[in-house]
């Protein structure tokens, strides 16, 4: 594998379905990963804050975005960044509620992860691994608890 090949196959989606070999409709496929990217970015900083009023709480999370949009203008870097985007919200989800269901999940992210960045991969595993560490603390701090 000498490049990694996701990044080709999700390219070629949108002009697929389509019917359109343009250029506009392979950024098309990058644009859609942007949204998917922001918008799970979003919701891992939105289930992190809470604020008093729901006006504060709007205003925070449009700046969250928008920094995230920032993160994410370079268009030929939108799957390396949003990859790391999508890591960071797995494991989140992973951490809230450590169930069997979401361990498979994360691992099925992390998979389709690792067929876009051999990179984000291994820090995938890195990631995992220290979730995995401080879920089995977390267990054991209940246990001794108990």
């Amino acid at each position: 594998m000498a490049y990694e090949p996701a990044r080709y196959y999700f390219a070629a989606i949108v002009p697929y379905l389509f019917q359109d070999s343009s250029v506009n409709a392979a950024r098309a496929s990058t644009l859609i990963f942007e949204i998917l990217s922001l918008f799970i970015g979003t919701l891992t900083v939105a289930q992190a804050v809470r604020f008093q009023t729901k006006i504060a709480y709007s205003l925070f999370l449009l700046v969250v975005t928008l920094i995230l949009k920032l993160w994410l203008y370079q268009w030929f870097k939108v799957y390396d960044s949003g990859c790391g985007i999508l890591l960071i919200g797995a494991l989140t989800f992973l951490l809230s509620n450590p169930t069997e269901s979401r361990f498979f999940w994360t691992g099925v992210i992390l998979g389709v992860v690792g067929c876009f960045g051999r990179n984000h991969l291994l820090y995938g595993i890195i990631g995992s691994v220290l979730a995995l560490v401080w879920v089995g603390f977390e267990q054991s701090n209940l246990q001794r608890k108990r």
